[in-house]
């Protein structure tokens, strides 16, 4: 598998896991860049990426390092918390 398949297998694995949660999300794929999942959030929606740091895969959003989960079972509970944030 390619980087950019195994980033849209992390993204559709998070995608079903949402929708068992009950959130929207859409996954956008442009052939000239990665993969995205969409999470809407209030008036805004989040952009996540799937990310591979060291040897390690992480969702992530936004500039910051603090908007990054590891892909794990726990994830798709800890973006939903995220989102419904205020």
């Amino acid at each position: 598998m390619t980087g950019r398949e195994v980033q849209l297998l992390h993204l559709v694995v998070l995608a079903v896991e949402l929708d068992v949660l009950g959130r929207s999300c859409a996954i956008a794929l442009n052939r000239y860049d990665m993969p995205v999942l969409y999470v809407p959030r209030g008036t805004e929606t989040l952009k996540i990426k799937a990310e591979l740091r060291g040897e390690q895969w992480f969702y992530a959003w936004g500039r910051s390092p603090s908007n990054r989960i590891p892909v794990d079972g726990r994830a798709a509970r800890g973006i939903a918390a995220t989102v419904a944030a205020p």
